[in-house]
């Protein structure tokens, strides 16, 4: 690297950051304005309307709007998945800005061995030990928001089928040595 000059490094060790920050950036921003199919509809009946739509002798499921439904109907889990999205965002920025702060810290502390300066070896291994701690706390919280979502679709689901009323049907219950056949309802 004796050839290579240090504000070219420097140079591609901050391009490198900025585009490891907007990729982040870009990541949780599509995921809000386009929401992803799983959050978006769920093929089930809904509870006003007919549960088949028959399109050219082909019956097809209605799709349900899980957040609008959620949203309207239980503003309890509507409250926890915004909380969770909220913290997977704040998540992305920390993870974001550590992955950005990390890469320009290597930067900084390659030229600084290369140019034998104290001063920006100093600076670059601030921003090393800033990255990991922006890492260090980015990554949990996005886990931790992730699953807050996750439970409020989870618990959305199960309340909402199960209010759903079931036909009558029989179960064959399989145990050790025996076998039993069971009417629910």
């Amino acid at each position: 690297m004796g050839s290579f000059p240090k504000s070219r490094l420097l140079l591609a060790m901050c391009f490198i950051a900025i585009t490891c920050a907007c990729f982040a950036q870009d990541m949780f921003i599509a995921e809000d304005s386009t929401p992803s199919a799983p959050d978006q509809t769920v093929s089930t009946t809904s509870q006003a309307g007919t549960p088949f739509d028959y399109t050219y002798g082909i019956m097809q499921l209605q799709p349900v709007n899980r957040l609008t439904v959620m949203k309207s109907n239980y503003p309890a889990l509507y409250s926890q998945y915004s909380k969770g999205r909220r913290m997977k965002t704040a998540g992305w920025i920390l993870t974001g800005t550590g992955i950005g702060s990390f890469v320009l810290g290597i930067g900084l502390v390659a030229v600084a061995v290369e140019e034998d300066d104290d001063e920006i070896g100093a600076v670059g291994a601030l921003s090393l030990v800033g990255g990991i701690a922006f890492m260090g706390a980015g990554i949990p919280i996005l886990a931790v928001g992730g699953g807050k979502q996750r439970r409020a679709l989870r618990e959305f689901d199960r309340q909402y089928y199960s209010s759903e009323s079931s036909s009558p049907y029989l179960q064959i219950n399989l145990y050790p040595n025996r076998v039993g056949l069971a009417y629910v309802f």
